[in-house]
């Protein structure tokens, strides 16, 4: 006859069901906010300053508009937007992390009123950012709508109705 190993005893566990949890969660959320940090904020933080350039200059194209009962000439932005707002938007325009340049552009010159943004540097970074400000301000889709992003260009379409 075999002789059976001696029964060790049963004891609870370490830790309780509930830290167990904690712990696994606050470790997700960990994960989370550092995945955030460097995949989505870098992202978002260069296109926030895209979008406040071209509210800007919108809210001031349009006012100019409204005033003199007549679109601006083609110029650079900060001279079309008129003298009011100007530094402003030279201010934003400076702390805009995407370098390029920033011009508004008759209905002869680009089709219809647009605020034409031309980056010093075409490649991913620069569609991947305008793309997300497409998503905010317009339908999503790079190529159609009021906001293009195009490989040499991003165009914000502007109308006075």
């Amino acid at each position: 006859m075999s002789v059976s190993p001696a029964a060790k005893p049963l004891h609870p566990p370490a830790e309780t069901r509930l830290r167990a949890g904690l712990k696994v969660g606050v470790i997700g959320l960990g994960l989370g906010l550092l995945g955030a940090t460097l995949f989505i904020i870098p992202d978002q933080m260069p296109a926030n300053a895209v979008l406040k350039v071209f509210a800007e200059a919108r809210a001031g194209l349009l006012t100019e508009r409204f005033e003199r009962e007549a679109w601006p000439a083609d110029a650079e932005l900060t001279v079309a937007v008129g003298p009011e707002r100007a530094p402003r938007l030279r201010a934003l325009i400076e702390a805009c992390p995407l370098a390029g340049t920033w011009r508004f552009a008759g209905v002869k010159s680009a089709g219809a009123v647009a605020i034409v943004f031309t980056p010093a540097e075409p490649g991913q970074a620069y569609e991947r950012c305008l793309r997300l400000v497409d998503t905010w301000i317009d339908d999503g889709d790079p190529a159609a709508g009021d906001f293009v992003v195009g490989p040499e260009y991003a165009r914000l379409r502007l109308s006075a109705e």
